[in-house]
């Protein structure tokens, strides 16, 4: 029998020699497996932002574990009860007090909010390269910083993440209405996820209210897909049924009218706010943008020119069919907008979720731009960002560290600082069930001031008495003591208490009970010269019956400070009589001698 011989394949064109070198936009391609491509900016991400895990717990969060623990009560009603409520409790119910898992909960999120702007980008610009650059600029920037570092700030998280996850179920049902053939089934169930991850989004943060606007924009402006107006109704129904169900129970969110989030119609304080948070996109070389965290006037030049830098390179996108800069710019404003009003809320955190937009707009307005010159431009953007990742690693760190005057810069650092010193000190100490305890520092309530200059000293809250969050903190955290209060005096109330000594920092020092506590406090008013306070202490430390060295020979400084000299010389006689041996009595010795002969005590 005959065989018929098998025809061999024809052999595969050949290729062109190109490589990384000459052709860098190749670096990451399109076709050749987009999700390897993300593996660089979660990389640089985790790298930038990894050493959130090591911070404590801070401000809020203690009032949310208190919630969550039920020693308060948690209120359920549609401002944040996914974020502020179930969030939460879920949390402690799995890590109760131990803060890593949840920052490493908070990192996580950041890093799913990173691949979610890559996905997206690739959508938006028909570009991995694009995507990937998006997805650096957003995992990498600084202002994640709070928002992976302070756990409360887990609502700017979680709302960027529903928020993201439904815009991205909303561009791939359009994908699937535009198949051919289209899909019809698939594109109305993602258009009902989408629609379920837009409510997530609000009943996280009210703020993601206008993410149907952003969905808009995609169908009237983006040249995308065909138009179809009714893709949108679903997300948009979720919008207005959360709106009107807000409204009707406005009366029972607790925030609403209060001080902290007082708004203003102001166009001059509404232009002032927005120039301070579009200049805070553009210096970077500031690792601590919001230490002054109010609306600022010297923000309207640089805030103005980066407005019109941003609508420049909008309107360079209007010639093309497809242009996503619009997208990026309608998400970042589109979020920007809730926030601006406020008052007294200017936080760098605040960007969080517009600038996912804005990371979009850059990197498409860059793609559009290698256009005129591939190679030189390509290699200029790899730069770039390679500078970008590394300004912002810095920023970090020195975030981590920067001081401003006798504090840390950072407030969540500074609280979660001494939150872990308060908190560890206290376990140090080991009091026993029951101890009633009292914490006292006698230092004036003034420091230098955060944002004033020229080192001005301002007379302000003690951020000690902060962090105690009215005997919440101890409750939580130490709920086997009893805590009497805070003050930088002894009443005489609480001369049968432990006495806690606290340093600004959180530090804590036992000073024991009635007079050994009284005696330690008058030591602690001496290198502040306030000697009738410290001498008021020694001698109520005397009336208990504590005729101790320390307090005799504190009696003897004090009575030297306020000129009465035929005291101090009547404590240094009876000290070397009771005292001896003891090792200040060559001093006591010596000083009584000069006293005698009239000559300075101390030199």
């Amino acid at each position: 029998m005959k065989r018929t011989p098998r025809k061999r394949p024809a052999p595969a064109p050949a290729r062109p020699s190109t490589t990384w070198l000459t052709h860098p936009e190749r670096l990451v391609p399109p076709r050749a497996a987009p999700w390897l491509a993300l593996g660089v900016p979660l990389i640089a991400a985790l790298l930038v932002h990894m050493t959130a895990v090591r911070t404590f717990f801070a401000q809020d969060d203690v009032t949310f574990l208190s919630r969550a623990s039920g020693l308060a009560p948690t209120p359920w009603t549609l401002a944040r009860p996914l974020s502020e409520g179930v969030t939460w409790h879920l949390l402690f119910a799995m890590f109760r007090l131990n803060p890593v898992p949840y920052h490493l909960f908070t990192l996580g999120l950041h890093l799913a909010n990173t691949a979610m702007v890559f996905a997206i980008g690739r959508r938006l610009t028909g570009s991995t390269g694009a995507a990937w650059g998006a997805a650096i600029l957003f995992g990498t920037s600084s202002i994640a910083f709070t928002a992976v570092h302070w756990t409360s700030c887990l609502v700017e998280l979680q709302v960027t993440a529903f928020a993201l996850l439904s815009f991205l179920f909303y561009l791939r049902a359009r994908e699937a209405a535009s198949l051919e053939p289209p899909s019809p089934g698939a594109s109305a169930a993602l258009l009902a996820l989408s629609a379920i991850s837009a409510l997530a989004a609000m009943l996280s943060k009210e703020s993601a209210i206008l993410l149907p606007a952003v969905f808009l924009v995609v169908d009237q402006r983006a040249g995308l897909w065909p138009r179809k107006p009714g893709t949108v109704i679903l997300p948009a129904l979720a919008t207005l049924g959360y709106a009107a169900a807000f409204v009707i129970t406005i009366r029972s969110i607790k925030y609403v009218g209060t001080e902290a989030y007082a708004m203003t119609a102001s166009p001059a304080f509404i232009a002032k706010n927005l120039a301070t948070y579009l200049r805070w996109l553009v210096t970077i070389q500031n690792p601590v943008r919001d230490m002054q965290a109010t609306a600022q006037a010297s923000s309207m030049t640089l805030g103005a020119l980066t407005g019109l830098a941003g609508a420049a390179m909008i309107a360079a996108a209007f010639r093309s069919d497809r242009h996503p800069e619009e997208v990026g710019a309608a998400w970042f404003f589109a979020f920007l907008i809730p926030v601006v009003p406020l008052l007294h809320h200017t936080y760098l955190y605040y960007l969080y979720l517009p600038w996912a937009g804005a990371c979009w707009a850059i990197a498409s307005a860059a793609r559009r731009a290698m256009a005129f010159a591939p190679m030189p431009l390509a290699w200029t953007c790899l730069l770039a960002l390679a500078g970008f990742v590394a300004i912002e690693a810095h920023n970090a760190r020195q975030r981590e560290h920067q001081m401003a005057g006798v504090y840390l810069a950072d407030p969540t650092i500074r609280s979660s600082q001494l939150l872990r010193n308060m908190i560890h000190g206290m376990d140090s100490l080991s009091f026993a069930p029951g101890t009633r305890i009292a914490f006292l520092n006698p230092a004036p309530r003034r420091h230098q001031s955060l944002v004033g200059g020229g080192g001005t000293v301002v007379y302000s809250y003690l951020p000690f008495e902060t962090a105690l969050r009215n005997g919440e903190t101890m409750k939580l955290f130490e709920p086997r003591v009893t805590v009497l209060g805070i003050s930088d005096r002894m009443p005489r109330e609480w001369e049968d208490a432990e006495i806690v000594g606290f340093a600004m920092d959180g530090r804590l020092k036992k000073f024991g009970t009635g007079g050994v506590a009284l005696t330690e406090l008058g030591y602690e008013l001496l290198p502040l010269t306030s000697w009738t306070a410290a001498d008021s202490m020694f001698r109520r430390a005397r009336e208990l019956g504590d005729t101790l060295p320390d307090g005799t020979f504190g009696l003897m400084v004090t009575s030297h400070y306020l000129g009465r000299t035929q005291e101090m010389q009547a404590f240094c006689r009876e000290f070397l009589r009771r005292w001896p041996n003891e090792h200040r009595a060559a001093i006591v010795d010596t000083a009584l001698h000069r006293s005698l002969r009239g000559a300075p005590m101390f030199q």
